[in-house]
């Protein structure tokens, strides 16, 4: 059964908490498995890795006098590197703008800017999941939206091809932020929505902490597991602290690195 759940975010100095909702399921009694705890991890640090890279291309863009502000960044890994376009989503095609690419350093390596229509290939899919998550993201994340600017990351995840996994979250200039966060599946053959999640619905500040705080910490009432959009939030920081999730039947902590670990049991 699915339950609303209402999880406490707070930092250990002694600050003030915040609420923080996010829905899942029945959390099992057993600790869950290295391999689980690892795709978690693996899976938050492709979504910062597709940061860097999309900000790098954005950089190469501006300096050569472009601006594709407004233009979701579509990244894909390449056997020689990156892959990086930009374009919006037009009827049943994606008109593209721009295309970057990187190398395995995530250098930028050459640009290109020239307006065409884009119907087939990784472009196309990718843009057509961007505009069914937007679309989706405007039911779901309506009143967050009207104050926050959003981010969109299309991840194409090396251990499920036939699915592509978009983000849409809170993307503000100059502030890392956690919640408000929304995850939707993509059959990457036909363009449909397989699963919808909101991941949480409350938007906390988490770039900022005193310089005697030793960890963030956040309570989850029923919540089974970190995400990967908390992984993603730990090393989008540039505070190197750890940060601390206390779930329903236990505590995990994620290391600067994105590592996730069970810590111990938590005491009822």
């Amino acid at each position: 059964m699915i339950r609303l759940l209402i999880a406490v975010l707070l930092v250990v100095y002694g600050g003030t908490p915040f609420t923080v909702q996010a829905q899942t399921q029945d959390c099992p009694d057993t600790s869950p498995s290295e391999e689980k705890l690892t795709r978690i991890r693996n899976a938050g640090r492709w979504l910062a890795l597709y940061e860097i890279v999309c900000d790098r291309a954005d950089e190469a863009l501006i300096e050569q006098g472009h601006s594709v502000e407004g233009s979701p960044c579509l990244a894909r890994k390449t056997s020689k590197g990156w892959s990086v376009a930009y374009g919006n989503w037009s009827g049943d095609r994606f008109e593209q703008r721009a295309e970057a690419q990187l190398n395995d350093a995530r250098e930028v390596t050459d640009v290109e800017v020239e307006d065409s229509t884009v119907n087939q290939g990784w472009i196309y899919r990718f843009g057509r999941a961007a505009s069914a998550s937007e679309r989706e993201a405007g039911d779901e994340l309506s009143a967050v939206m009207e104050k926050y600017e959003y981010g969109v990351i299309v991840a194409d995840y090396p251990w499920d091809d036939s699915v592509l996994t978009t983000y849409i979250f809170p993307d503000p200039e100059n502030e890392i932020l956690l919640g408000g966060d929304l995850r939707v599946k993509i059959d990457a053959s036909t363009g449909s929505i397989l699963q919808s999640e909101r991941l949480h619905n409350e938007v906390i500040p988490m770039g900022r902490f005193p310089r005697n705080a030793k960890a963030s910490v956040s309570t989850a009432v029923r919540t089974c597991l970190p995400t990967e959009t908390d992984v993603f939030m730990v090393l989008r920081r540039d505070s190197s602290l750890p940060h601390t999730i206390v779930a329903e039947e236990w505590i995990y902590g994620i290391e600067p690195n994105g590592e996730v670990k069970t810590l111990r049991r938590r005491e009822k």
